[in-house]
């Protein structure tokens, strides 16, 4: 029986595994809600079969081609679960559906390209000008790639204030900085390896390293990031009795006496109606409800807005004003970012049924 003999690249490879896999386990198995945690599922065990399938090539047992495929596979859809993950971080919910179209990149490439460079050694334009096809492979992934990273930084350019107000914001930051530059990282060692500057050895070792070090840092970070929607809580998050009694008085006060339809109502109004502090009005909204004091005003804001569309009477910039926005662009802005649609849209959907 021959000895198994790891390179440095598989070794380091095979230290990412245990994360994430760990990482998997505790996104399947501690979500309160299983559709909430399925990009972040997907893209772990993606990022999982980065790991495992280059390691697979050192065992004879399975078939090297099907496996060299599968890699070729996996690489190329990674970027675009990367943009789904971040559209999730940025929106808190899935993306919207027009979103998933970016899939469309490697299910139209792959599938021609990959029989290409399987069956010819080389791809010719009018007999003159040749390729060879791997290369071609190779020059659509930095394309999809590169259509990707820009159409974060669109994402990112267009929602700046999304993640503003989010009690675990930083860490969100962190981890979509971590995304992008890790898929950076792949794109360019992909175009130095065109060029001929890193061998194919050098470049996986690149990637491997950049990878492993990515998944720890995930790890330092995926909890504060994901536990708003899972069951763990920290012992110093935990609600007392007499916090409980607050929430209460909190749902009564909004439910009843509707004080956020007041434009300039702020946390320090609400702070001052139930004799808080307002760091601690805070740790109970952010514990209770998921979400910072101005995510939850305007998410009352907006249940409210919807009532009075549908009774079409009142124009959409009175509604704008009664519901305590300040004005237009910021009530279209906060409708839009909830429901995927203007206000003007939802009346209008809501009329033809």
């Amino acid at each position: 029986m021959e000895n198994l003999v790891l390179s440095t690249t598989e070794l380091t490879q095979l230290a990412a595994l245990g994360p994430c896999i760990f990482l998997v386990i505790y996104l399947l198995f501690s979500a309160r809600d299983l559709s909430l945690a399925l990009i972040p599922i997907i893209y772990f065990l993606s990022l999982t079969a980065t790991f495992l399938l280059p390691i697979m090539l050192s065992f004879p047992q399975f078939p090297e081609k099907i496996i060299e495929k599968l890699i070729i596979v996996n690489e190329h859809t990674l970027p675009e679960l990367s943009f789904l993950l971040i559209a999730q971080l940025i929106f808190r919910r899935h993306p919207p559906i027009y979103f998933w179209a970016i899939l469309i990149l490697p299910i139209l490439g792959e599938g021609p390209l990959l029989y290409l460079s399987s069956n010819y050694d080389s791809a010719c334009l009018a007999s003159v000008i040749c390729t060879k096809t791997s290369d071609i492979l190779k020059l659509y992934h930095i394309f999809a790639g590169s259509m990707v990273f820009l159409l974060i930084t669109v994402i990112l350019a267009k929602n700046p204030r999304n993640l503003n107000g989010q009690p675990e914001r930083l860490h969100k930051y962190w981890l979509i900085i971590m995304l992008i530059v890790y898929n950076l990282v792949i794109i360019s060692s992909s175009v130095m390896n065109m060029m001929g500057r890193l061998n194919s050895d050098e470049m996986n070792f690149i990637r491997t390293m950049v990878g492993v070090t990515f998944v720890y840092l995930v790890l330092s970070s995926v909890f504060r990031v994901f536990h708003r929607n899972f069951r763990i809580v920290t012992p110093a998050e935990m609600l007392s009795d007499k916090d409980i009694m607050i929430v209460n008085k909190i749902n009564v006060i909004l439910d009843e006496k509707r004080p956020y339809l007041n434009q300039g109502f702020n946390r320090g109004d609400l702070s001052d109606m139930l004799g808080l502090t307002e760091q601690h009005l805070s740790r109970i909204i952010n514990h209770s409800f998921g979400k910072s004091f101005t995510d939850l005003m305007n998410q009352k804001r907006i249940s409210y807005a919807k009532r009075l569309l549908q009774e079409n009477k009142l124009s959409v910039t009175d509604i704008a004003f009664m519901c305590g926005f300040n004005s237009i662009a910021t009530f279209n802005r906060v409708f839009k970012a909830s429901t995927d649609i203007t206000p003007r849209e939802f009346r209008n959907k809501h009329l033809q049924h």
